[in-house]
C-alpha cells in the first residue's frame, strides 16, 4: 500500500529521523496519524515514540525544529512539540 504525504509532513519526518539517527535513537511514528496516512485522511499531528528519553532529548528537538517543546506529562515520559 502506497501512503501519500504532504511534502511539509514528509520533511518533518525526514528531520525527526535525521535528529534520532545522528544518536543512535530508534523511533517508530504511531497512533493517529498511521491511522490516518493509511486511510487517506490528512493528519493533524504527527505522533512518534523513541527508545530513548524524550523529555532529555526535546529541547535539541524542539531547536532543530524550530519549534516548542512543552511537557505533558512528565511521570510518562510525554511531552509536544508545535510549530512556530
Amino acid at each position: 500500500m502506497r501512503v501519500d504525504l504532504s511534502a511539509d509532513c514528509k520533511g518533518q519526518l525526514s528531520a525527526v529521523a535525521d535528529f534520532l539517527e545522528a544518536r543512535a535513537i530508534r523511533g517508530w511514528v504511531v497512533g493517529g496519524f498511521v491511522r490516518d496516512s493509511l486511510l487517506g485522511i490528512p493528519a493533524a499531528d504527527i505522533d512518534i515514540t523513541i527508545d530513548g528519553d524524550p523529555l532529555a532529548l526535546g529541547p535539541d528537538l524542539a531547536k532543530d525544529l524550530a519549534a516548542s517543546f512543552v511537557v505533558l506529562d512528565a511521570g510518562r515520559r510525554h511531552a509536544r512539540f508545535a510549530q512556530r
